[in-house]
């Protein structure tokens, strides 16, 4: 059976977030990550890398960073891979977050780079 996921309300908005930084912000997150030494995951210290990139915003970096590592442990408690669980999220996104095809578009832009940071070793393990 497929996996599914059903979006709470602070789901919804942790992903609007997400959906509103853009593909160049998270590539600049996922560049600083890529740089780290140490060897297992840190909430603590994407986080902070997240809050500089993004201006101080700390709103911005949490929301990022729930939707980030939910979606990382979905993957590795039910072994479901990147894409499936991307594949589901899609999915729910499109039947249940009522936003609009412009919205859409904006989440299929930055989907790719969202799916590296969750691959980073900081975050998937």
């Amino acid at each position: 059976m497929a996996l599914q996921i059903r979006l709470r309300n602070s789901q919804k908005a942790d992903l609007s977030v997400v959906r509103d930084l853009g593909a160049d912000r998270v590539s600049a997150i996922i560049a600083r990550v890529a740089q780290l030494t140490i060897g297992a995951m840190d909430r603590k210290l994407v986080r902070q890398i997240a809050i500089e990139e993004l201006g101080q915003a700390e709103d911005k970096a949490d929301g990022l960073i729930r939707s980030l590592f939910s979606l990382s442990t979905l993957c590795r408690q039910g072994g479901h891979s990147v894409g499936d669980v991307l594949d589901a999220l899609r999915q729910a996104i499109r039947q249940d977050s009522g936003w609009s095809e412009g919205e859409l578009a904006k989440w299929t832009e930055i989907e790719p780079k969202f799916a590296e940071l969750m691959e980073s070793r900081f975050v998937r393990h």
